[in-house]
């Protein structure tokens, strides 16, 4: 049984979250990846959602307090933002939950299998974005040398000794990929949001900029 309201019992404004919603990427109980499955409104009329975490655990939360841990686009989060401060319930300087990266592994290894004991390092809202902005850069750029992300979950993100890495799908870039990485690298260099100091190490098929992050590290 769906929690709350059926899907039929959704008023249109609902409705629209739901659809925003709904596989929504989101970061779970200590920064896991985990995806939301349900939305739904309580008893009181306070909007839910339920989501599913890589690691198979479950929970549930009120929309306006997880919002900062949901992965959205701007249009979509201002929709959400929106129909919460209808109800009276979006605060604008919530403090979102922090996020989780790998901390200091190798980052020249091949992609490993999935170990149950490790490092991270929880990083406060400055730095997340500052991280994000860094992905997203690295994944245009292979965007625009024709290097597609077939597989997302190849992705690697590492902080290590000062510096941010991000290796793609590849473990290396050819020649003629590498020099048009270095001619859009010189391209972008004075754009505002543009990574400072972001390099490319083409025979390990990596992105590097320098970085240095204050948060909890936590063993896991």
């Amino acid at each position: 049984m769906y929690k709350g309201k059926l899907y039929e019992e959704l008023n249109a404004a609902e409705k629209r979250i739901q659809s925003i919603l709904i596989g929504a990427f989101c970061f779970g109980d200590d920064g896991e990846n985990a995806e939301i499955t349900q939305f739904w409104t309580d008893r009181n009329g306070i909007p839910m959602i339920h989501f599913v975490q890589e690691d198979g655990l479950e929970f549930d939360f009120p929309l306006a307090d997880y919002l900062g841990s949901i992965e959205l686009e701007q249009d979509e989060i201002d929709e959400v933002e929106d129909y919460l401060e209808s109800l009276g319930l979006y605060e604008s300087k919530a403090v979102p939950r922090k996020r989780k990266l790998v901390l200091n592994e190798d980052a020249t290894a091949q992609p490993a299998k999935k170990v149950k004991r490790g490092v991270s390092l929880i990083l406060d809202e400055e730095a997340t974005e500052a991280v994000k902005n860094f992905v997203g850069w690295s994944r245009e750029l292979l965007k625009e040398v024709g290097i597609p992300i077939a597989d997302p979950k190849a992705e690697r993100v590492y902080i290590k000794e000062g510096s941010i890495y991000y290796q793609g799908p590849y473990l290396g870039f050819k020649p003629g990929k590498a020099k048009m990485l270095q001619a859009r690298l010189q391209k972008y260099v004075n754009r505002e949001k543009f990574p400072a100091g972001m390099t490319i190490s083409p025979e390990r098929g990596m992105f590097i900029a320098p970085f240095e992050a204050d948060g909890e590290i936590k063993l896991v």
